[in-house]
């Protein structure tokens, strides 16, 4: 599965029809997409200060799903 989507997306990168930097919907990710992925990098670092200074004791990490 893993390689066929990074398959398909290269080629729709090389295609020109799917942006490099482009984010993907968190419903249709796989459980090895990373925060970056979802969010992009700046709202993923943002996201994760965010996170360090609200959840202290990664609470929310206990509830499963992507991590930030």
């Amino acid at each position: 599965m893993k390689a066929s989507i990074t398959h398909l997306k290269a080629v729709a990168i090389e295609e020109g029809i799917y942006p490099k930097d482009y984010t993907m919907y968190p419903n249709y990710s796989i459980s090895n997409t990373t925060a970056e992925n979802l969010y992009g990098a700046k709202n993923a670092a943002r996201l994760r200060r965010i996170k360090r200074a609200v959840d202290k004791d990664n609470i929310m990490g206990l509830a499963g799903g992507f991590s930030i």
